[in-house]
């Protein structure tokens, strides 16, 4: 799927998990997502990792990969974030083993989603675990 958008408001991410939700169903966003894909959970919530990101809290659920990864810049990204939502909700996880999906060196299994619902725009995270339940990565986009 390939989006082209010239709108500074717009959200071309956001569109394009969309658009593709509706062509193929099994492709549906996260964002929009009625149930959850499994009953898995990983053993911290999302929201708490992404606090001890922020706040540059050493913690043991990051790949090395990803520890080496986070900069200064990255931190401060995801602390406003954090701060744009006024709660988080966990939407879910995917498992992803054997699919050859890896970051920073790490093997991911499961592909878990929280919603950040505040002022608009509001904010989907998605985190990638390693067998070990460690966060070898993770992004967001605005819906």
């Amino acid at each position: 799927m390939i989006v082209l958008d010239n709108l500074e408001q717009s959200l071309p991410e956001a569109m394009a998990v969309t658009i593709a939700g509706i062509l193929e169903p099994r492709l549906t966003p996260p964002h929009m997502l009625r149930r959850a894909p499994s009953e898995v959970k990983p053993p911290q919530p999302i929201d708490r990792l992404l606090q001890d990101i922020a706040g540059g809290v050493e913690t043991t659920h990051l790949t090395p990969g990803l520890k080496a990864f986070i900069s200064d810049p990255l931190r401060e990204s995801v602390g406003r974030r954090l701060k744009g939502a006024q709660g988080w909700t966990f939407v879910g996880c995917d498992p992803v083993e054997g699919r050859g999906i890896s970051r920073l060196g790490t093997q991911v299994v499961e592909i878990c989603y929280a919603r950040g619902l505040g002022a608009a725009p509001n904010s989907l995270v998605t985190v990638l675990y390693g067998a070990d339940w460690r966060a070898a990565g993770f992004d967001f986009y605005s819906y």
